[in-house]
């Protein structure tokens, strides 16, 4: 098992980011250039086991199931999800996280981290693509943060 980390602390504050991350808001940043391009519900509510789709540019959908989640409010927010069916990604035992922790009153920091084993591919290669992915998501928040949208 493997492990694949990227950190990030922004100048926002952690409740005008976290909208972004919860599991039911997930479409608004799919698109063309994403990590995904589609985003699909089985079921509507943000619950322990609910399971979404998530089409790449290519290939099969990945299927994710939310495992964990600490929404109660204020300037902490954090979810774990499992990947049931990985697509077309190369690895399996797949487990991720992210996490929103308050900096004070005008940041926050973001962590992404999951737990994999890799199938065909490095670690190396893996974590690259993984922080990479992280880093585009987390700019796609930015850039919506920055035009003034909110959730």
């Amino acid at each position: 098992m493997a492990t694949a980390l990227y950190v990030e602390a922004v100048d926002w504050p952690a409740a005008a980011v976290i909208p972004f991350f919860r599991w039911r808001n997930l479409p608004r940043l799919a698109g063309p250039g994403g990590l995904f391009t589609r985003v699909e519900y089985q079921q509507p509510d943000m619950r322990i086991g609910a399971t979404r789709l998530l089409w790449m540019e290519s290939g099969p959908p990945v299927r994710e199931r939310l495992d964990f989640l600490d929404d109660e409010g204020g300037d902490y927010f954090a979810f774990r999800y499992r990947v049931l069916d990985v697509g077309p990604l190369p690895v399996t035992d797949y487990v991720g996280d992210i996490a929103v922790t308050a900096a004070g009153p005008d940041r926050c920091v973001l962590r992404f981290r999951c737990d994999y084993v890799p199938v065909g591919i490095g670690e190396e290669q893996w974590t690259d693509f993984y922080i990479t992915a992280e880093k585009r998501l987390l700019a796609a928040v930015k850039e919506r943060l920055h035009r003034g949208e909110t959730v």
